[in-house]
């Protein structure tokens, strides 16, 4: 979806790229008016952070600063969205927890049994607290692809657009161990509940450092396996295996690279 506006971005520019987007939105607008409202948002919500990674760019800033822009843009267009709908008294999560707890009634009886209200009661509030995370992996899902494919096919027309350093040579700020320890610690010792700021922030915030340093560690191993170790030539492809049954044990990896410097120390 957010491809072709992408391209078309960096090939036009700010200026001429408008003609091309705001033309076909009105005429789409003009022949499905049931549905004006929802197709100009939908359309929105993709043409904005596009039109914000294209324009980085055409500014030739690193890959970074482009996926970073493209994350933010729409996780702040979901935020929006929320607040949009509060102004207009529609309380989207009491919506979200209601459309959850009639699936759960609908369920054979077979299952409710299995799964008994407190439990189901439990499960909904934590998913409800977690949903800064799901905005979270949303935007990046939608960015990451989009610069997967659109800086190629920007580079084949001219248009400068910077790629990633190889995932071997990637590494996370030493202030991110710190981080991580103390909402390990946290999560261990302070008790949970689901009116706390602090519960929600540990359960939006642990997954996305385990994922970091996931790939922390899987850049380790895939540097291990380029100083053309043949004992390593497997260790990525067992540690991208490895990461979704034991993400502990592999982020723990991507923490000692990061606070131990162990590339220095096994570099030839």
């Amino acid at each position: 979806m957010m491809l072709p506006p992408l391209v078309l971005y960096g090939l036009l520019g700010r200026v001429r790229f408008l003609p091309y987007v705001l033309v076909p939105i009105g005429v789409m607008l003009l022949i499905f008016r049931e549905f004006a409202l929802p197709l100009l948002m939908m359309a929105l919500f993709f043409l904005i952070p596009a039109a914000a990674m294209g324009e980085l760019y055409r500014r030739d800033s690193p890959a970074r600063t482009v996926l970073v822009a493209g994350v933010l843009t729409m996780v702040g267009e979901l935020l929006l969205a929320l607040l949009v709908g509060y102004a207009f008294r529609f309380d989207t999560i009491r919506e979200l927890q209601r459309m959850l707890w009639d699936n759960y009634y609908a369920m054979p009886a077979i299952v409710k049994e299995q799964i008994p209200e407190d439990i189901m009661e439990t499960s909904i509030r934590m998913f409800l607290q977690m949903i800064p995370l799901f905005m979270i992996t949303i935007g990046v899902y939608y960015a990451v692809i989009t610069h997967v494919i659109g800086h190629r096919v920007l580079k084949k027309y001219g248009v400068p657009a910077r790629s990633f350093p190889p995932v071997r040579q990637w590494m996370l700020p030493k202030s991110l161990v710190f981080y991580y320890l103390i909402a390990l610690l946290l999560d261990l010792f302070v008790p949970k509940s689901f009116d706390s700021v602090l519960t929600t922030i540990l359960l939006n915030g642990i997954p996305v450092l385990t994922v970091a340093f996931i790939v922390q560690a899987i850049g380790f191993l895939l540097f291990l396996s380029h100083t053309k170790r043949r004992w390593a030539t497997a260790l990525p492809v067992i540690g991208i295996v490895a990461a979704p049954f034991m993400p502990s044990i592999v982020s723990l990896l991507g923490v000692m690279d990061v606070a131990f410097p162990l590339r220095q120390r096994i570099q030839p």
